[in-house]
């Protein structure tokens, strides 16, 4: 399930199903069966789609009332289990293009119904700064921008929470990107808080407004947040269970990497496991090795007689 879920969040990111997906379904198809995989092929199938989807849609929708620019992922509640439907207070300009798109697709399609998981929505705003810049945030970093931006002084605490709909937490997550609680330290902060005030410190009377002097090389900035996807959907996770699954899945991509080169320096082997997990997360070193002593043991690798970084494919 946790496996699932992680190649889930990746589709939604990318938007597409990228060759390392069908590499990575493939051999897993391979190495483990067929039912192992039917669950994400069936996800792949629905992203696949996704163009067509649009397509039509952007045949039949109204070019005169088209002010925003928006693109839907139509997605199987059966197979995308992870996904909680959910909604946020969209300002009019964008409510419309959903209800129209409901309407249309609904007449289309009898029988059918949609719920909407606006929350692991993404939106690309066009911000004219000091210069113009291309932003991409989340739909519920979407709403509090527009609110903050509606007024020059900017927007209280208080009145974003009540605007939004949103629990502390949620607001928390989605605000601090904004506010320069982030990793990416190339990236400055749009927003404008209290001095030395952290996001999780944030007052109600306190009032967060859009940098005025807000100025960046790059023209195309994101301020998605890293790693609260599962949050955003209403998933807790279990660190340990997490782990767990991770390491199952470094493991599967060892025994991949070692059946197809059968003699692998250790550095090598790390490299190659590496490559092959990116499109699922980004596997360490400090997990990896581990994994390899545990499949020595195991009897699925050896190492080398004369040299123990060497490992060879046990089959």
């Amino acid at each position: 399930d946790l496996f699932c879920r992680g190649f889930a969040e990746r589709l939604i990111s990318d938007g597409i199903v990228q060759a390392l997906h069908r590499d990575l379904l493939k051999a897993f198809k391979t190495d483990m069966g067929a039912a192992f995989t039917k669950q994400m092929e069936t996800m792949a199938k629905d992203i696949d789609m996704t163009p067509a989807v649009n397509r039509e849609w952007q045949k039949h929708r109204r070019t005169d009332a088209a002010q925003v620019d928006v693109q839907f992922h139509v997605l199987n509640a059966h197979t995308w289990t992870g996904l909680s439907p959910g909604d946020v207070p969209l300002p009019g300009v964008l409510r419309s293009p959903l209800e129209a798109f409901e309407t249309h697709y609904l007449e289309a399609h009898k029988g059918r119904c949609l719920k909407w998981c606006l929350l692991v929505g993404e939106a690309t705003v066009e911000a004219h700064l000091q210069s113009v810049h291309r932003i991409t945030v989340s739909t519920p970093q979407l709403v509090l921008l527009l609110h903050i931006d509606s007024d020059p002084e900017g927007q209280s605490v208080g009145d974003l929470l009540q605007h939004s709909s949103m629990g502390r937490e949620a607001f928390d997550v989605a605000i601090g990107p904004m506010l320069g609680a982030t990793d990416e330290a190339a990236t400055p902060p749009l927003l404008q808080g209290p001095a030395g005030r952290a996001v999780a410190d944030l007052r109600p009377e306190d009032r967060l407004v859009v940098r005025a002097q807000f100025s960046s090389e790059n023209r195309e900035l994101s301020f998605v947040p890293r790693g609260t996807a599962s949050r955003a959907r209403g998933v807790k996770e279990d660190s340990n269970e997490l782990s767990m699954s991770r390491s199952y899945q470094i493991e599967a991509a060892i025994v991949r990497v070692m059946k197809a080169e059968r003699v692998l320096e250790l550095q090598e082997l790390i490299a190659e496991v590496v490559k092959q997990l990116r499109v699922l997360f980004l596997a360490q070193p400090a997990d990896i090795k581990p994994c390899i002593d545990r499949l020595v043991q195991k009897d699925f690798i050896s190492h080398d007689e004369t040299r123990r970084d060497i490992y060879h494919y046990v089959g």
